[in-house]
């Protein structure tokens, strides 16, 4: 998603779901502040990051699903099998 904004130079750093940011995690988030215009991390992360670099931007996601209806039979046959 961040790709079709074109940036001129892209980095990223992955964590597992449902990481806990350590303090070290943060030291380096605040380094790798520096280097960039803007850092981005989901509104899920945000919220457990304790002190944020200055030029942090939230990035909002919503989930969407195209055949709703589809997993909501799969989901009712499967638990009918219980």
């Amino acid at each position: 998603m961040i790709r079709k904004f074109q940036p001129i130079e892209l980095k990223t750093r992955t964590f597992r779901d449902h990481h806990s940011y350590t303090i070290e995690d943060e030291d380096v988030l605040n380094t790798i502040s520096n280097d960039f215009d803007y850092l981005v991390c989901t509104e899920k992360d945000f919220i457990k990051i304790s002190k944020p670099p200055k030029n942090l931007r939230v990035f909002l996601l919503e989930s969407k699903l195209d055949e709703e209806e589809t997993l909501v039979s799969f989901l009712e046959k499967k638990l009918m099998t219980f």
